[in-house]
Formats: C-alpha cells, structure tokens, sequence
C-alpha cells in the first residue's frame, strides 16, 4: 500500500524519467526524523544545471506549504557543492541539532563521508 505520507515527483522528459524527489513526512514525534523531509533528489548527468532539481525542489516547497508544516529538512553530502548551492537559493540553512550531530558524527567516522542538516522555514 502507497504510504500516505510520502509523496514522490518525477521529472520526465518525453518518455524518460531525468529526476526524482520525496516529501516525506514523519509526524510531530520527537524522534530524529520528526517533521517533513526533501528527500532522494536525483537528476540525471545530462538534466543537471537546466531547472529540473529546482522545480522538484519548489514542488516539494509547496506541497509542505499547503501541509502547513513549519519547516522543511534535508542531509546533503557536504562535498556536493551545487547541490547546497540550489538549497540556498531555495532559503534552506545549514543547521545543526545535537541529536543529530552526534549522529552525523558517527556516520563520518564509519563512512568517511560527511552529510549536513539544511533547513527552510516554511509557517
């Protein structure tokens, strides 16, 4: 069954998918993940740099909007530069929760790769 708080948007050009996003939204819980998330933004290499991953990203803006969540999150591989540089364009901000930095943290250590946390005010 479609989980109901997951919406998901492709991007097509004719036929061919070139991008993908998720809103998901994981509930006013106090857990790490409460709230609503842009996740999974893919564009395909040739799509880059046209608009697609800003209008997945304005799609998934609004619907969080109408939803009227208070902000909406993200992870962002801090060695994807384009991609933070679309986010700030878009109002998100790096943020930082302790929670989360703990985490993060353990994930660098694991893994080598560092993700930051973004945020948008939305209401």
């Amino acid at each position: 069954h479609p989980d109901p708080n997951v919406v998901n948007w492709v991007a097509k050009y004719k036929k061919q998918i070139i991008g993908f996003v998720q809103l998901v939204n994981c509930g006013d819980h106090t857990g790490l993940y409460s709230g609503y998330w842009l996740f999974s933004l893919y564009v395909m290499i040739p799509w880059r740099g046209l608009g697609v991953g800003e209008r997945l990203c304005k799609a998934v803006i609004e619907r969080a909007s109408s939803d009227c969540a208070q902000a909406l999150r993200l992870f962002v591989a801090k060695s994807n530069l384009p991609a933070i540089h679309l986010y700030r364009e878009l109002g998100f901000q790096e943020v930082v929760t302790p929670e989360l930095k703990i985490q993060l943290e353990e994930e660098y250590n694991q893994t080598g790769h560092r993700r930051i946390l973004m945020e948008k005010k939305i209401g």
